[in-house]
């Protein structure tokens, strides 16, 4: 990840971009794009080790107090920016599980790996970007992971899970 046009901050702060797996840069944050006026400034960012998540710092309005955010850009589903990024990502997991599928089920019982690797990955992709939703619904953690797992399983070996 790198910024993008000129350095510093104030009026015309450089958007930071993104090349991913290859593919072109894409904007993750564009300070112009937020505040047209200028007054919103990217102060810092920091992608993490895999490439997966970027903590970013903006100031708005002026007023120089950085508020932290952070993005995942595995599961912005519905921001077009990360279409790409998304995609590659969660296809590695899916083609992984698929053959892992594949394996398990030597007979060729139940519906094509391709088919339900994708299903089961969406799913995890999908129950990931709504936590908060889960946790405002007192859904526990280790209840929801419990339930994923079964899931998992039973969609992987075409078996419930033993107890």
């Amino acid at each position: 990840m790198k910024r993008a046009g000129p350095g510093g901050t104030g009026s015309g702060s450089p958007p930071c971009t993104e090349e991913v797996g290859g593919g072109p840069e894409q904007v993750l944050v564009d300070p112009m794009a937020i505040d047209p006026s200028g007054l919103t400034t990217l102060d810092a960012w920091q992608p993490d080790k895999e490439g997966r998540l970027l903590a970013y710092q903006l100031s708005e309005g002026g007023d120089e107090e950085s508020l932290l955010r952070v993005i995942d850009l595995a599961v912005l589903e519905g921001d077009t920016r990360f279409r790409d990024t998304r995609v590659r990502m969660l296809n590695s997991v899916t083609v992984a599980l698929a053959d892992v599928i594949s394996s398990v089920r030597k007979n060729g019982s139940g519906p094509d790996p391709n088919a339900m690797s994708g299903a089961l990955v969406a799913m995890l992709a999908h129950t990931a970007a709504h936590q908060t939703g889960f946790e405002s619904w007192e859904i526990h953690v280790r209840d929801l992971r419990r339930a994923l797992a079964d899931l998992v399983y039973w969609g992987a070996t075409g078996r419930m899970p033993p107890r």
